[in-house]
């Protein structure tokens, strides 16, 4: 294409992200026209809810960003020759739990006198793991009993638990979990 057409992608190590950790996403900006751009390069990632930015990752060379209304707005002076990128722009992203199972984050490049605006936008769907919490609702206190009952509950209503009894083999199991056959002591 004649002009300049800036084009955008959006890599990372693996497509999950885990809820309240960090994810870093590397933006590829690069001009596949035959005209240098004449004027700066902004790239925003509006960003849906659950996600934040977490911006002590540094963006890269050249690169200004900042959050504007749950937008991240990335700058660079450019020009971007023809044929050629930017440095690359690294985002730090961290989902919620609220996320899962997954998300789709948007990364858009815009530039003076861009032709080909079909090539502006880059959608990323992202996966979305998170450690579920588990909650004992009750257990035993000090007892003699060669029995005991404990019963847990967790905020993931798709959670499968595994149980243990004195450092023993971990075996699937549901609340309640009745053992018996315990010797005096602690468990």
């Amino acid at each position: 294409l004649a002009g300049i057409d800036m084009d955008i992608t959006a890599t990372g190590d693996t497509d999950i992200l885990t809820a309240g950790v960090t994810g870093t996403r590397t933006v590829t900006v690069s001009n596949v026209g035959t005209s240098a751009s004449t004027g700066p390069v902004t790239v925003t990632v509006p960003l849906p809810n659950g996600v934040q930015w977490d911006d002590t990752v540094s963006p890269g060379t050249g690169w200004d960003c900042l959050l504007r209304s749950r937008t991240i707005t990335c700058d660079h002076e450019g020009p971007v020759q023809p044929d050629a990128s930017l440095p690359a722009l690294s985002i730090g992203l961290l989902a919620s739990k609220a996320n899962a199972p997954g998300v789709d984050i948007e990364y858009v490049v815009s530039t003076d006198n861009d032709e080909n605006e079909a090539n502006n936008v880059f959608e990323r769907s992202e996966r979305v793991q998170y450690e579920p919490e588990t909650t004992i609702t009750s257990a035993p206190g000090n007892s003699t009993s060669a029995s005991a009952t404990v019963a847990f509950t967790s905020d993931d209503p798709n959670a499968v638990f595994e149980c243990s009894v004195d450092s023993g083999e971990f075996v699937a199991c549901e609340s309640p979990f009745t053992v018996t056959g315990l010797s005096e002591g602690s468990q």
